[in-house]
């Protein structure tokens, strides 16, 4: 589920572009976020939970023009756009569409980083593993896993500034299995395979470091070897988690023990 402050986000840029003002509520008719210039008013609660029941997509309701966002044929929210002349009326189909495709994008994100908690507690097996994988169009390539321990200190500031050093658009992936680690699945693809225990050190020294630096969390971070295969990346992890267990792991400003 999308966030309230992701949402609200994505109406106060719809506003800051369209000087039009919103109101998102979610399939059960409840506010989840809306602008500043649209007054919430007992009427239009009514309104829209009536709109909520009914057969329609659409419906307009002199300035107020209520949308259902459909995702694969279930309504997810239902958007309120207070439009002042036909200039906002476009941009309120325009609206619907942004937000479809905020909730359609992080369903996507979910059920990729699920993919991959899965594979790293080793729940799937290897066929449905390289079935998933397609379907996500996750490719192979040579990954190593990193668990960062956070000592249960910032989980969610560290995972943030995680994602933010990964390259999740090239194959990373950055995601949790409990409350004190972050875990990070770097593609090492483009690291210099002759110096590649140099590289993964010093990736593991960046985690450190700036984790130390942005959130004041100190950290321990341990990684596995490298591996070419999904079903691989377990195995992985677990050499990550070992190399915490027995101390072979990197501290903020290079100290390791």
């Amino acid at each position: 589920m999308l966030s309230n402050q992701k949402l609200q986000n994505s109406l106060d840029e719809i506003k800051e572009i369209s000087r039009m003002d919103t109101a998102l509520y979610n399939a059960k008719s409840k506010l989840v976020a809306a602008t500043e210039g649209l007054l919430i008013t007992p009427e239009l609660e009514k309104m829209v939970a009536e709109f909520c029941v009914s057969m329609a997509e659409r419906q307009v309701y002199r300035e107020y023009h209520f949308y259902k966002v459909m995702v694969e044929g279930e309504l997810e929210y239902m958007l309120v756009c207070l439009v002042e002349d036909e200039t906002m009326a476009v941009c309120a189909q325009m609206a619907v569409c942004q937000i479809r495709t905020l909730v359609v994008s992080h369903a996507e994100q979910f059920d990729r980083n699920n993919f991959i908690q899965n594979i790293l507690l080793g729940n799937m097996l290897i066929v449905d593993i390289f079935g998933k994988a397609k379907k996500h169009h996750i490719q192979q390539a040579p990954r190593v896993v990193y668990v960062i321990d956070t000592g249960n200190k910032n989980n969610d500031v560290a995972m943030e500034l995680v994602k933010n050093l990964a390259d999740i658009r090239s194959g990373d992936f950055v995601t949790s299995v409990d409350q004190h680690s972050v875990i990070l699945v770097k593609d090492v693809s483009s690291f210099d395979v002759k110096h590649m225990e140099e590289e993964l050190e010093s990736m593991a020294r960046t985690l450190t470091d700036n984790l130390h630096t942005e959130a004041m969390v100190r950290v321990r971070v341990g990684y596995g070897n490298v591996v070419n295969q999904l079903p691989e990346i377990a195995e992985s992890y677990q050499e990550a988690r070992m190399a915490l267990e027995v101390g072979r792991v990197f501290y903020a400003k290079y100290d390791t023990i």
